[in-house]
């Protein structure tokens, strides 16, 4: 005896793969993209926040390292 075809619910994207079989599922799919663009962006304005401090803490560190390299009399082209 032959089973009867397993019913595979419908995702409420339709899928993602191709286009939306209705109205519904093209406005579902409009919103989950655009919070999905709105979180990359979100991210990047933190990385890029984060790079500028990061930069900032490295000049110091250097503009440090070479004043102490200075009370040294030490002029090492390694350090700077």
């Amino acid at each position: 005896m032959k089973r009867p075809p397993t019913f595979m619910p419908r995702s409420a994207f339709g899928g993602r793969g191709g286009s939306p079989r209705s109205r519904k599922d093209a406005a579902l799919q409009l919103v989950s993209l655009e919070f999905g663009a709105d979180r990359l962006e979100r991210e990047l304005e933190a990385a890029q926040k984060k790079i500028s401090v990061c930069r900032a803490a490295l000049l110091r560190k250097a503009t440090q390292r070479r004043s102490l390299l200075g009370q040294f009399g030490k002029h090492d082209d390694q350090y700077g």
